[in-house]
């Protein structure tokens, strides 16, 4: 006869549930550290790219003044180039008008010297006068 009581089921390995809830926890876990960071680098990628704008930004700005630092460089080269040549110029004038004014003291003194004669050393003395003085006209004649 049979029996009325079933025959316990066959024990079945609890491995297979013990490893499968270690493996999903680790898998959690992972999932939980590699999303953490993504989200850490992600962050640090925002923020480095600010800051690379922010450089960028600045650089451009940088690159203005300096160009605008390099026109009045160049603008001021120019007026320094000109204003030597102005000073030379009347440096020149100077000398020449200078060297008449030297010639008429010098006939002068030779008129004295000789008094009042018409000697060699006067015609000389006005001949210098001459050219000296002709050569300075050219700077002292009013402007027209």
């Amino acid at each position: 006869m049979p029996s009325a009581i079933p025959a316990p089921p066959e024990k079945r390995g609890r491995a297979g549930t013990v490893i499968l809830s270690i493996l999903t926890t680790l898998f959690l876990v992972a999932a939980g550290v590699l999303g953490t960071l993504f989200i850490l680098k992600n962050q640090e990628a925002n923020k480095l790219s600010s800051q690379v704008t922010e450089l960028i930004g600045e650089t451009t700005t940088q690159r203005g003044r300096i160009d605008t630092l390099q026109k009045d460089l160049d603008t001021t080269k120019r007026d320094l180039t000109a204003a030597q040549a102005d000073t030379a110029e009347v440096t020149e004038q100077k000398k020449i008008i200078s060297d008449c004014v030297n010639a008429i003291y010098d006939y002068f003194a030779a008129v004295a010297k000789a008094n009042g004669q018409n000697t060699k050393a006067v015609q000389t003395a006005d001949a210098a006068v001459n050219k000296k003085c002709d050569e300075a006209d050219k700077y002292l004649a009013p402007a027209r």
